[in-house]
C-alpha cells in the first residue's frame, strides 16, 4: 500500500511530533546515564555493542534519533535514504552486520529492496538479518515482512531496550 503525498506528509508530521515527544520524555528516562550499559539486564541497556548498522529510512528525524542511540551503545552505522540507496551500500562495502530497514519509502521500498538483496547469489546477501522498520504492525503486514524475506521487525517509534536487544543478536563476537 502506497500513500498520496498529502498523507504521507501527514505521516512525517505525526513521526516528527511523536519522537520529539520521545526524545524529551522516554529517551531521558531509558537511555539516560544509568541505563545505558552492555546487555540488557535488570532493564538497563548497556554500552558495547559490537556491531555496524546500515540504518535504511527516507525521514531524517528517524535517521538522527537512531543514530543517536547507536553512538551512545558504542555501535556504528551508516545511512542510506531509500532501498536503491541501501542495495548500493551494501553491495558496495558488505561490512554491515545487520539492516534496520524502513518499510515505505521513495524510489524503492524496504520489502522491494529486501528482495532484491535476498535474490543475490552470495551468502552475505542470504545470511545479512535485516529487521524492518514500521509505524504499524497489521496482521498482513507481519506476512509481507517475512515473505520478504525480513529476519524481525520494531515498531516505531522504537523502544530503546527493545532496539538494543534485537541489535544484539546480530553484534560480532
Amino acid at each position: 500500500m502506497t500513500l498520496s503525498p498529502f498523507w504521507h506528509f501527514i505521516y512525517q508530521v505525526i513521526i516528527a511530533l511523536v519522537i520529539r515527544l520521545l526524545t524529551k520524555q522516554q529517551i531521558k528516562s531509558k537511555i539516560g546515564a544509568d541505563v545505558v550499559s552492555a546487555r540488557v539486564k535488570n532493564n538497563k541497556v548497556e554500552t558495547g555493542l559490537n556491531i555496524n548498522v546500515l540504518v535504511v529510512d527516507d525521514n531524517q528525524i528517524n535517521r538522527l534519533l537512531i543514530n543517536k542511540v547507536l553512538k551512545k551503545w558504542g555501535a556504528t552505522a551508516d545511512f542510506a535514504e531509500n532501498g536503491q540507496e541501501a542495495i548500493d551500500k551494501l553491495e558496495l562495502n558488505q561490512n554491515f552486520d545487520v539492516v534496520l530497514m524502513d518499510i515505505h519509502m521513495p524510489v524503492m521500498g524496504g520489502l522491494e529492496a529486501t528482495g532484491a538483496i535476498r535474490s543475490k547469489s552470495e551468502s552475505y546477501f542470504q545470511q545479512l538479518p535485516i529487521i524492518a522498520l514500521t509505524a504499524s504492525m497489521l496482521s498482513n503486514q507481519m506476512g509481507e515482512i517475512k515473505h520478504a524475506g525480513m529476519n524481525d521487525y520494531i515498531l516505531k517509534p522504537f523502544d530503546p531496550a527493545t532496539l538494543f536487544e534485537k541489535l544484539s543478536r546480530y553484534q560480532k563476537q
